[in-house]
């Protein structure tokens, strides 16, 4: 018998929400994850900025009408951009990267009224044309100035831009997971990956580091970095709303007003962006806290032997589904850890290197602390490039039809606090 159409709905949602998120979570897991997380940043924001006596809403809203916030021209709104991006954010680099690439991204405006708030696209094949941040000027007195240093570190330094950078300059890393091709983005999930839950997991997360390098000294940033928190934490609960619980437009736009300090007319077009593309609002949040957790493990497990460089060199040289990112970390924990049970007489230490061997292949799968991700493909080790019977296995995980793979469930952690510590035509990831 045929299927309905609202189940044909469903299992089309389900398979752009595991294609975007690498996860078997369920829209209302989603959901709930969503809410959970909205609460959780509201509360820590009224208790760390001393406002606890005013809703998120009633602040944010103080926030939009402060005229002081906004831009005056489209010249004024690029430059503060790039004095944030080229004068305050790289010369600290080196404080989270042990090699940090030359700055060549541009930061540029696009004239469209229907354009994507702000959005990265990577530099071309031959390198004649550079990394470019696009912000929609044609709104530029919707921008607010307590959104810079939040969106810089997303879209340019070190999020997007760095994470491309790296990724392309590691001779190991195959063609086709440098240059992602971002053309016919409703083929998904009839696509080939996009790894899109750690291309804004990773974004989202650089927005978190500049809270350790001192960039949200200033309360309006500061407040700025937990509205994009928010932005990303309700995305949770309004994509699949629109998409699973039967949530209107309206109730969409309204629950962003409430719960972002964003403009009406901006809000406006990210539900756009919503309704048109499902399921990929979903990574970011999904994305970080797995990369916050797995930050998390890793000082766990090494104590002072954890470098924060290390750790970051480990994740941009291992883009890919959760599952393998997971193992990339385990790989690099292992790789850390001198071994001190080996016996001295088995006369391996040349085939070693601290108790680790060197070309050593494990089964194990990837496995949370509270949930099954799957089996994980190896890599040769952590923040290296897979080696090449693995891409193999990378081509079957990405092309084999769900109906002939094993079904796993998957749940994403709890949030591990860390604190102190459609219109860009050639890729579109935006904040």
């Amino acid at each position: 018998m045929r299927r309905s159409r609202s189940k044909q709905r469903e299992d089309y949602y389900l398979a752009c929400l595991k294609f975007h998120t690498t996860t078997q979570l369920t829209p209302q897991e989603i959901h709930s994850l969503g809410l959970s997380e909205v609460k959780r940043i509201e509360s820590e924001t009224a208790q760390e900025m001393g406002i606890e006596s005013h809703t998120a809403a009633e602040v944010f809203q103080i926030l939009k009408d402060d005229p002081e916030q906004r831009f005056g021209s489209k010249e004024e709104l690029l430059s503060t951009y790039r004095q944030r991006v080229y004068g305050d954010i790289y010369p600290l680099m080196h404080q989270l990267f042990d090699s940090v690439p030359e700055v060549n991204v541009t930061i540029e405006g696009v004239d469209e009224p229907n354009a994507v708030f702000a959005y990265y696209s990577g530099p071309s094949m031959d390198g004649s044309r550079q990394g470019t941040f696009f912000l929609n000027s044609y709104i530029y007195d919707k921008h607010k100035k307590y959104e810079v240093t939040a969106l810089s570190l997303h879209e340019a330094i070190p999020g997007h831009h760095f994470h491309y950078a790296y990724t392309r300059k590691n001779p190991s890393t195959p063609d086709f997971r440098k240059y992602i091709d971002s053309t016919r983005m409703g083929d998904v999930p009839a696509k080939f990956p996009l790894h899109t839950v750690f291309v804004e997991g990773w974004g989202l997360y650089a927005e978190m580091l500049g809270e350790e390098l001192g960039l949200y000294a200033d309360p309006y940033q500061r407040l700025g970095r937990y509205s994009f928190e928010l932005l990303r934490a309700s995305r949770l609960v309004v994509d699949t709303g629109i998409h699973a619980l039967g949530w209107s437009r309206d109730k969409a736009v309204n629950f962003l007003l409430e719960h972002t300090g964003m403009s009406e007319t901006a809000i406006q077009i990210e539900v756009n962006r919503y309704i048109t593309w499902p399921g990929q609002a979903c990574s970011y949040k999904i994305g970080e806290i797995k990369i916050r957790e797995l930050r998390q493990k890793a000082q766990n497990a090494l104590g002072n032997l954890f470098r924060l460089q290390d750790f970051h060199g480990v994740l941009l040289q291992c883009t890919g589904p959760l599952n393998i990112l997971e193992q990339c970390v385990n790989n690099y924990i292992e790789r850390t850890i001198p071994s001190i049970d080996e016996p001295e007489e088995n006369g391996n230490e040349n085939d070693k290197e601290n108790g680790v061997e060197e070309n050593g292949d494990s089964s194990s799968p990837g496995v949370t602390e509270n949930g099954d991700m799957g089996d994980s493909t190896n890599s040769e080790n952590a923040g290296a490039s897979l080696k090449s019977d693995e891409y193999l296995a990378l081509f079957v995980i990405f092309l084999v039809p769900s109906s002939l793979k094993e079904q796993g469930s998957s749940t994403v952690p709890a949030h591990t606090p860390i604190r102190g510590v459609w219109a860009a035509p050639s890729l579109a990831f935006g904040r």
